[in-house]
Formats: C-alpha cells, structure tokens, sequence
C-alpha cells in the first residue's frame, strides 16, 4: 500500500499531530456527531496503518452528550473565545513588529552598481590598490570581534534604544537613495558638520558591509581628532580596518597631522611612532608604504613634543624615493633644535643661564651639522631650498653669540646672494645707478620694423659667489629675511647698516614690510640710540600697524638719545603721530615724552634756564589737551554698565594710569613755577591748569578709595566733597579755556 511521505513523517514522531479545526464549525455540530471533535477533524488516510491509529483514536474518547447547551454555558465559552482572539490579536502584533526591528537589522542591499576602481579608473592618478593582502577581512573578523550597532538587539521600550531605531530608520531612508560611495562620504561629511555624530557612524558601518568606504571612515576619524578624542580616533581606525576598509594614504595623513594638534603631546608622539613603524614593517594589513608627506607629519608630532631622539630616529627612517627629506623636513628639524633650550626645566642647584648656553651651543653644533648635509643636497640637486628652511637655521644661530650672529650674513650671501655689510653701501650705489640705454643697430630691427631672428645675448650680472651645482636656482628672499637681517644687526651692535639693509630689501627686491619687519626695525633703531631714524620710521608706518608699544618704544630711543641735540624734536614728531592717529592717547606713552622733555637739556646750550623753561612749558602745553581728553572719557563709557560700581571696576587701571599722568604733570609744573623758568603771564596759567589737575586727581582718589583720607568717613561728607571740587572743575576749566 501507497503512504505519502507527510503521514509517513507523522506516524514515526517526527513531528507531533497538528489538529485541523476550521473556524467555521460551531459547537451545536459537534454535539450531534457520535465522535468527537478531534475524532472528526483528524481525517485518517487510505493506508491500513492510518485507519487503525484512528480507529483506536476514536475508541479511546468519551462519547459526547446529547443535551443542548445552556446560556450560561453559551456565554461562558463566548468569552473564553474573545479572551482567545484578544491574545492571539496581541501575539500577532508583537511577532509583525518584531519582524520590523529584524527587517531593520539585516544589512543593507549593494549601495552602488559603480565600484571603486570604476570611479578610480574614471577619476585619474589613483594608485591601484594590491589585491593581495596579508590578513584577509574573515579573519581579521575573527580575531576579534566588532560592536556595531546595526547587528545589537533593541529593546522598544527603552528610550535609548527608541533613539536607535530613530536613527536606523534614517539612515535606510538615505541609504535608499544614495547609491554612489562619493555621494555616501559627502553625506557624511554634511552631517558631521551638523554634530549628527550617531546618524554618520551607523552610515558608514552600514555601506562597509559590501562598499568600498574609506573616504567616509576619514571623515569619521578627522572628526574624531578636530573634538581632540586621540583615543576614539584611534578606535575608529581599527575598527576601520577589521571591516574590511583597508586605509590609504590620506588616513594616515590624516592621524599623523591630528596627533600633532593634539594637547597630550606625549600620548600622541607614543601611538604616532607606532603606527608608521607597522607601515614600515608592511604589518598594517596592506602593501602602502608611506612617503616624505607622512614622514614630516610624524616629525611634526616629535618636534611638538620636544622628543629629540624619536625625530631623529624617523629622520633615520628617510631614503633617496618615496621618503626623500624635503625642505619642510628639514625645517621642522631646525625649529625644534632652536626651541629645545627653552624646553628644559632645570634644578634648583643649576645656573640656569650658563646651562641655557651650554644647551643653545649643543643645539647649534647640531643645526650646522645638519645644515652641511642640506647645502651637500642643495649642491647635488636633490634638495629644493625655501625661506623657510634658510630662515629657521638662521633663527638658530641667532640665539648664539656675537660669532654665531656675524656667520648669518655668509649663509645668506650663499644661499640668497644678499651681499655682506662690508659691501652693502657699494651695492646700492651700483644698483642705484640708472642702465645706459643700448643703441639701436640696423641688426636688432629689419626693415619692415621688425626684430631679428638672430639671437642675442643676454647680460648676466657677475656675482663673488659660486653658483651651485645642479639645481642653481636661489632662494627668493622675504619678510621673514628681512627680519632675521635686521635681528642679526640687533645682536652684532651693527645698527648703522639697518637703513642700508632696509633700503635694499624694500626697494631692490619690492618687499612689502610687515608688522613683524617694522617691530624689528624699531628694536635695531633704539639698541642704536637713533631717535631721528625711529621719528622717520613711525611717519612712514600703516596707521594699522602703530600700537601703544610703538610709541613707547620711540619715546624710549629718544630717553636713551638724549644727548643729542635733536631728541626733544624727534620726540614731538612722534607724539603728534599719536596724538593725529591714536583715538585716546596712551598715558604710559605720555609720560615718556614728558620725560624726555625734563632730561634733554643740551637743546639750548647758550640759554640753559630760558630754553629749559621753553621747552617744559611746550610739553605741557602739548600734553593739556589730550589729557583733557582722557580725563573726559570716563564720564561717558562705550559700553553700558549695570551698576557705577561695575563702570568703576571696569575703569579702576585707566584712572590709575590717567592720576599717574596727571601728577608727573603736576611735578613739572612745580619745577617750572618754582625755579621760575616761564614768564609771569605764562607761570598764572600754568597754576590754573595744576590746580585743575590736582582737583582731578583728588577726585580720583575719592573714587577709587572710598575709606579716604582721614576725617571722612561719613558718605554725606564725601559727596558733598565731591561735588564741590566738580563745580570748582568746571569753573577752572572755563578759566583755563578763556586764558
């Protein structure tokens, strides 16, 4: 006999029976059978095996009941029905919406129909990536295992896992229409700069499934580093690579340069090192080698770190092709040599500024070192130089002694042809002398008024130093050059060739001078005592670059000038320079032309009492009106206060600064009306104006020192003080204006 393969599976317990009721029947059907309702609805099969099961089934059972069913009955059976249908309803809502939550844990379908050697093959210039790696992407999997959370179970209830799923739903609905890895990585790129930090993450760890995906995990990780999160962003990179995203060389460029803005410099220089040994060992994963742009990324994060040895020891690392030094290399080598010395933290029991020296000394010895191997490269053509480099060697003689400083101009002569001290002032004649004009043959223009086919000549310049071999092209000098000069002039004593210098830079080679250029000027000016060179300067300066140190620093190399005859004139050609340019006058300044007006004597040496006298009367008269000003401007503050305590707390170091003014006034008014150095007329206007003076700096006092002198300690005293020495104020300084 014939038995299906499904009986035959029943009858032999693989599975149990499963019951076929049909939700039609109703009960009053079952009571008029003689069999009941499992008898009935287990419908036996033809076999000989099946209808004994059955019979024997059916045997076993009770016999149902003829009677009818009751109401009660009825009802109590409806509601067990209902209570049946309610739960299997709430099941069935409960499986369809944990099919949802799995629908939305399985991995994305394939983004794009493009892959990434097709756009790479489309773009150009991309280097193919080996096939043949050393790890492959299953076992990098197994070694460990990687939390992503498109693969973690959600709970609905809870609200994080709600935010979750929030986002889930998002990134599929991008997903959807993102199908290109490019337009993948700029999405992410767009939300990162928005702080969807989660939307980006779950993004890229959806398309690494079966997308190539490195750009988008660079974004993640230079994120990462621009928050200063080293830890995370070196968690990303692995993750990146147990993915199967394998790095490139802009991931790496990208960690090297974070670890060099990071604020744990010793952290970042520890897993910078680590990371481009793996490259060097070829232990990354991947066939990339890195180049002289890792390299200097590295040596950037040692050189912050003050780690002297591991840059040297990745400096080690360079060869003649893909990690060739370049100049940056070489650069970042010299600047940390020069800012080493500052870098040591030195003992109690140590002389600070004799181990300073030793240390400047050793550092030097270091740089020339260096520097030989750089002119040897220059020479050989195999080295590029920029300002740049030359600059920072010659910051770090700079910091040396007199010999070290003197040696700075030879190098420039070498390596920018900028002629020596020695030789500067012949160089500007020769060069200031116009070209004599070259006559016109009939071989330089035909007939027709045109230029000959011939080949000329062309004049060449004839220079003391020899042209390099190879790669003969020298280096352009700048503002930074321009500095160093003028720095090395500083240190050597050799101001007298700071205008020549000057000259040559701003004319001959059409320099523009920045802020930094005439800060140095200025400095090589005083160490000369050259008041009328630093007069002429700050005329000729941008009124953007003139700052209160400006004058200060011009006053002060017209203290130190005061032997000469000139030096209270060049101070009153600064002074209206402030006075024309400045907004409020800065009273540290003003007391420093005021000083000057009191030390330099020798102006009139045939009439010492009346030129004195003339003079100090000319400083305070030019000094009475912007004090005037100064005086006013606390009456009326630029931006709104809450409360006059807050306006006094905000003003206390100007009041301060404007009493001090006030009473070096003072002290040279009493010089003049005591040693009777003015005319009768002049000597009544300058008591009004002291006493206008005093009366201010009495007030002040009351202001900022409310205790106040002894004998007023009441607050009605102190305003009614107050507003007498105001109304006695105003009536002198209409006075003082009428006179």
């Amino acid at each position: 006999m014939f038995v299906c393969r499904a009986c035959t599976r029943r009858l032999i317990g693989v599975r149990n029976q499963i019951p076929i009721a049909s939700r039609l029947l109703r009960p009053s059907l079952a009571a008029t059978s003689s069999f009941s309702s499992s008898a009935i609805f287990n419908r036996p099969h033809d076999s000989f095996r099946a209808l004994k099961d059955f019979e024997s089934q059916a045997a076993t059972e009770p016999p149902a009941t003829d009677q009818p069913e009751s109401n009660a009955d009825r009802e109590e059976r409806l509601k067990e029905k209902w209570a049946a249908q309610r739960q299997k309803k709430k099941e069935r809502k409960q499986a369809q919406r944990s099919a949802e939550v799995q629908a939305f844990l399985e991995p994305a379908p394939p983004a794009s129909v493009l892959s990434v050697e097709d756009v790479q093959d489309a773009l150009g210039g991309q280097a193919k990536e080996s096939e043949n790696t050393e790890l492959s992407t299953e076992n990098i999997f197994q070694e460990e295992d990687v939390k992503d959370d498109a693969d973690s179970p959600v709970d609905p209830n809870n609200e994080q896992d709600q935010k979750l799923l929030k986002v889930r739903k998002i990134v599929k609905k991008h997903l959807t229409w993102l199908k290109d890895p490019l337009d993948i990585a700029q999405h992410i790129r767009k939300t990162l700069d928005k702080g969807g930090w989660d939307e980006a993450l779950m993004m890229a760890r959806t398309v690494s499934v079966n997308t190539k995906a490195e750009v988008s995990w660079n974004h993640l990780i230079d994120y990462q580093l621009k928050q200063g999160r080293l830890h995370a962003a070196i968690k990303l990179y692995n993750e990146m690579k147990k993915r199967g995203q394998r790095p490139n060389a802009r991931t790496y460029t990208i960690i090297f340069r974070g670890c060099a803005e990071s604020h744990h410099p010793q952290l970042a220089v520890s897993e910078a090192v680590r990371i481009y040994n793996t490259l060097l060992t070829r232990h990354a994963g991947t066939n990339f080698e890195p180049n002289t742009i890792h390299m200097n990324s590295v040596l950037e994060v040692c050189a912050r770190a003050n780690d002297l040895d591991s840059m040297f020891t990745i400096l080690g690392t360079a060869n003649n092709s893909r990690r060739a030094p370049d100049a940056l290399s070489f650069t970042i080598v010299l600047n940390a040599l020069r800012h080493q010395p500052a870098s040591v933290r030195y003992g109690p029991n140590e002389f600070a500024d004799v181990q300073i020296k030793k240390n400047i000394q050793v550092s030097i010895q270091k740089a020339k070192a260096l520097w030989d191997d750089i002119i040897s490269r220059w020479r050989g053509g195999r080295l590029f130089l920029d300002e740049g480099l030359v600059c920072a060697m010659g910051h770090v003689m700079a910091a040396g002694d007199y010999v070290d400083n003197a040696n700075i101009f030879p190098m420039l002569e070498q390596t920018m042809q900028i002629p020596l001290p020695d030789v500067i002032n012949k160089t500007l004649l020769r060069l200031a002398k116009p070209p004599k004009p070259r006559p016109e043959t009939s071989t330089d223009v035909d007939a027709e008024g045109t230029h000959s086919e011939q080949p000329r000549e062309i004049p060449t310049r004839s220079t003391s130093a020899a042209a390099p071999e190879g790669n003969g092209s020298y280096v352009k000098p700048g503002q930074r050059t321009l500095s160093l000069t003028l720095t090395s002039l500083t240190n050597t004593n050799k101001t007298s060739y700071a205008g020549k210098y000057w000259q040559y830079f701003t004319e001959v080679h059409k320099i523009k001078p920045d802020v930094n250029n005439y800060a140095c000027y200025l400095k090589c000016l005083r160490v000369g005592h050259s008041s009328n060179g630093v007069a002429k300067l700050i005329l000729s300066m941008p009124q953007e670059f003139l700052s209160p140190l400006t004058f200060r620093v011009g006053f002060g190399t017209c203290i130190k000038d005061k032997l000469n005859q000139n030096a209270y004139d060049n101070a009153c050609r600064i002074f209206e320079v402030m006075i024309a340019k400045s907004r409020y006058p800065d009273n540290l300044a003003m007391r420093l032309f005021l000083h000057v007006a009191r030390i330099a004597r020798v102006r009139c040496p045939g009439e010492k009492d009346e030129g004195y006298g003339r003079q100090l009367y000319d400083a305070i008269d030019r000094m009475w009106g912007p004090m005037d000003i100064i005086l006013r401007s606390f009456s009326y503050l630029e931006k709104p206060t809450k409360s006059p305590e807050e306006a006094l707390e905000r003003n206390r170091g100007e009041m301060q600064e404007a009493m001090a003014t006030a009473r070096a006034m003072i002290s040279v008014m009493d010089i003049i009306c005591n040693q009777r150095l003015a005319t009768p007329k002049a000597s009544r206007e300058i008591r009004i104006k002291r006493k206008v003076l005093n009366l201010s700096v009495e007030r002040f006092i009351l202001k900022l020192y409310p205790n106040g002198p002894p004998g007023r300690e009441s607050q009605g005293e102190k305003d009614a003080e107050l507003l007498k020495q105001t109304n006695e104020l105003g009536q002198l300084r209409a006075l003082a204006t009428a006179l």
